[in-house]
């Protein structure tokens, strides 16, 4: 039996160019097999706003419900051109949260020089977080593995945009659990059903 491609949405604050839309999609629809559904012109989130060296900064964990709630009961990552920033850091590149199945990449440290280079640090970001919210991976110590984690884009240029093989154990472990759970809720609404059913005929 085919099983069901995971469904994610790709929620666009403010407006995101083309480009970087269509590199999101390919790269989550790749790497996760995903059916990937976009969502443009989203208004930034309420949030609290701080300046850090003259640089406007947004929280980022503002972005995670409102991405949830695009998703549903899929899974949802958000693009911003905004700088964003966690309580603890100066600046975070994303943020992901595998309890709201949702997640926010930043574009706004990730400029480079030449569109190709600058499109392959989204990519590879958009994949980190999405490890996080899909599969609730932790950071990896291989500076080479997509889930390093990245104190600069210097770090995000040397890591590649794939798992390494530890990180393909883990993600291997968290779709088995996710199949027995599956397994688990399909028999008790079953029952639910059977429940139903045996309480009409009498």
């Amino acid at each position: 039996m085919k099983k069901e491609k995971i469904k994610v949405v790709l929620c666009c604050f403010e407006k995101i160019p083309s480009d970087v839309i269509k590199e999101a999609k390919s790269i989550i629809e790749k790497k996760f097999n995903a059916e990937v559904k976009v969502v443009k012109g989203l208004f930034l989130p309420p949030t609290r706003v701080r300046k850090v060296e003259g640089v406007q900064q947004l929280l980022a964990d503002s972005f995670l419900a409102p991405v949830a709630a695009q998703a549903g009961e899929g899974y949802g990552i958000g693009i911003t051109v905004q700088d964003i920033y966690t309580p603890d850091t100066n600046f975070v590149f994303g943020l992901a949260s595998p309890l709201l199945r949702s997640a926010i990449v930043s574009t706004y440290r990730l400029k480079a020089k030449g569109s190709v280079l600058f499109l392959r640090r989204i990519a590879k970001e958009i994949v980190h977080e999405l490890g996080h919210a899909i599969y609730d991976l932790p950071h990896c110590k291989n500076p080479k593995c997509v889930m390093h984690f990245s104190n600069s884009v210097e770090d995000t240029d040397k890591k590649l945009n794939s798992f390494c093989s530890e990180c393909l154990e883990k993600i291997k472990r968290a779709k088995k659990e996710k199949e027995e759970l599956e397994k688990v809720k399909n028999f008790f609404e079953e029952v639910k059903r059977w429940e139903k059913r045996k309480y009409k005929t009498k």
